[in-house]
């Protein structure tokens, strides 16, 4: 389209015309600009749709305890209620059931990952961890159980630190 407008403006006749309207085109998309700036902030402030999380999740990042190594983690023992949903942390840090002795013929799978492997506003039976869970231990036939590491905003890095912390669970 630019390439177009710029062709056409080497016409004398599209130029001038162009030229003549010239204020119209800026006031134009500079009222469209602004419109839009004004609504964008009018549905992040009053929140018409009652869908921005903003607030609970500010929430619970302010939940979280400071780690030398990974920055941040959960809190362990927690308990909180975000986007309607109760969430437990148990005694390592982890939205997930209090460590047991493997079992016999258990297998044992360790999720990492951030919000999506946390089970941000789901719960804990709703998280993928447990689906996988339950349909592995069917399609096998045998005892499996996951390990949710996951921690709203972890990056590659922490989940790699994680993974060598919480290998042996």
């Amino acid at each position: 389209a630019l390439v177009t407008i710029s062709l056409l403006a080497q016409w004398p006749a599209f130029y001038r015309r162009l030229h003549t309207v010239r204020r119209e085109i800026l006031l134009t998309l500079s009222s469209v600009l602004i419109s839009l700036v004004i609504v964008e902030v009018a549905i992040r402030v009053f929140d018409p749709l009652g869908v921005s999380y903003f607030q609970e999740a500010a929430r619970y990042h302010l939940d979280k305890l400071p780690d030398p190594l990974l920055v941040y983690k959960h809190a362990p023992g927690l308990q909180r209620t975000y986007q309607g949903v109760r969430v437990f942390i148990n005694e390592l840090g982890l939205r997930d059931r209090n460590p047991e002795k493997k079992q016999d013929g258990e297998l044992r799978i360790l999720l990492l990952g951030d919000s999506v492997t946390f089970g941000w506003g789901v719960p804990i039976e709703a998280t993928f961890g447990r689906k996988l869970e339950s349909t592995l231990a069917s399609k096998l036939e045998r005892p499996v159980r996951t390990v949710n590491t996951g921690v709203g905003g972890y990056n590659t890095v922490q989940e790699y630190a994680v993974l060598r912390a919480y290998a042996d669970v």
